[in-house]
């Protein structure tokens, strides 16, 4: 086990290997508490311009779907819809007493309530950016649009990603909602998304 103090409060940060021990020494890299810290007050009352407002407004009017990209993502798709009444069945069988292992929201543990609601956050989320999205790779720049003609399972599949992780936002205090938001949202490729893991963006990048 390697280690180093962090430069902000002090506090002891382990590393695997003396490798990362290095990169994190080279960047002058702040422990997980201080990096939280950064990230909120960063991030800690954000207001839009009008300017800007009105050039996400543009985007989003003039970002239509190409057909190629439309019949890409119908291919993709394909086979997979459902109908109405298997929703219906599969939904009933997870409810009440149909489900023995069921449990309401409301009784679940706070961790497992809080990733509930920034999941359901997530996928509303996710249908708004994918309509403004410029079709790069957050973290590579990489154009990855056109990928959704891959297997979902490919390396190089866009996947959404969440910058802050959900386990690292309920860890260190952040509301659901500003987890699951469009502006905590990105598309990366699958094979980047898995690296990252539960890193923020801050520490991935």
């Amino acid at each position: 086990m390697f280690t180093k103090k962090c430069p902000t409060c002090g506090d002891e940060i382990n590393y695997k290997n003396k490798h990362s021990l290095a990169d994190s020494t080279r960047k002058n890299s702040n422990c997980r508490k201080c990096m939280g810290k950064v990230i909120s007050k960063k991030r800690k009352g954000i207001i839009f311009s009008k300017e800007h407002k009105k050039k996400l407004s543009e985007i989003k009017k003039n970002s239509k779907l190409s057909e190629t990209h439309k019949k890409n993502i119908g291919l993709s798709l394909k086979g997979l819809k459902r109908s109405d009444e298997s929703k219906k069945r599969y939904s009933e069988s997870k409810m009440g007493d149909k489900n023995p292992n069921y449990t309401p929201i409301d009784k679940l543990e706070e961790k497992e309530k809080f990733k509930i609601i920034v999941e359901r956050l997530t996928r509303v989320n996710k249908k708004k950016l994918l309509k403004i999205w410029d079709g790069l790779d957050y973290y590579d720049n990489e154009f990855i649009k056109s990928n959704f003609n891959l297997h979902y399972n490919n390396k190089k599949y866009p996947t959404i990603d969440h910058k802050i992780s959900i386990s690292y936002g309920f860890k260190h205090g952040f509301s659901p909602e500003f987890i699951g938001s469009i502006e905590n949202l990105c598309f990366t490729k699958r094979c980047i998304n898995s690296r990252k893991y539960i890193k923020t963006e801050l520490e991935f990048i």
